[in-house]
């Protein structure tokens, strides 16, 4: 089974910077463009494996894609909301 990542690891593994004070936060929102954590993972070599998450992801996808969600296949024309949850595999 793959180890879980927390949303500590995931602002490490993007280059992001960690906001001051989130251990504290009862929640936590933030933004980000998916080309940018794409593009820092690119520079440093690394790839992005399913793993499972101790967070929520809200994905806004643009453009034709395929979304593979539980046992679900999705066919994206334009544009979609992805609501991931750390309990179903999700790839997109």
């Amino acid at each position: 089974m793959p180890d879980v990542t927390s949303i500590e690891d995931f602002y490490r593994e993007t280059g992001s910077g960690f906001p001051d004070g989130l251990s504290q936060e009862i929640g936590h929102f933030n933004v980000f463009k998916t080309n940018e954590v794409m593009e820092h993972k690119r520079r440093n070599h690394q790839y992005m494996p399913y793993n499972r998450r101790d967070y929520y992801k809200i994905s806004l996808i643009q453009g034709r894609n395929r979304a593979e969600y539980a046992d679900k296949v999705i066919n994206i024309e334009e544009s979609a909301l992805l609501f991931a949850t750390p309990r179903i595999p999700y790839h997109w």
